[in-house]
């Protein structure tokens, strides 16, 4: 009867200790869009939101004449298979912005998740 009780004390703590690093605004970047830091718009415009996240922290090198994905039009920027992944710095992508030693805020990760949620809207 100890035993089986202790057994499972044990295996409570390690089940209630494995969820330590928990973060909200890693696990949903949306979140984020509603603790005041940042707009708390319910549709995400393309061109008023996410345009100008990526023109200021991807363009330069994502130009037209720049390494591909060119991303300065709607197309180049929905059908970019990787650009999340490489924003959030996950998966065998590269990490963007490349060279930085920080990603995007969090509240700019959470507009682009969302509009990709909504899936992609050129509005």
């Amino acid at each position: 009867m100890k035993i089986t009780k202790l057994s499972m004390l044990t295996l409570a703590a390690v089940f209630f200790s494995s969820c330590y690093y928990d973060n909200l605004g890693e696990l949903k970047p949306e979140a984020a869009l509603t603790n005041g830091a940042c707009d708390t718009v319910t549709a995400i415009s393309f061109s008023a939101k996410v345009k100008p996240i990526i023109d200021a922290n991807c363009v330069s090198c994502h130009g037209v004449s720049g390494s591909l994905p060119d991303l300065t039009t709607h197309a180049g920027i929905s059908g970019s298979a990787t650009l999340y992944n490489s924003i959030i710095w996950d998966g065998p992508v590269s990490n963007m912005p490349k060279g930085s030693t920080v990603k995007l805020s969090q509240c700019d990760i959470a507009t682009i998740r969302l509009w990709k949620a909504q899936g992609s809207p050129n509005n």
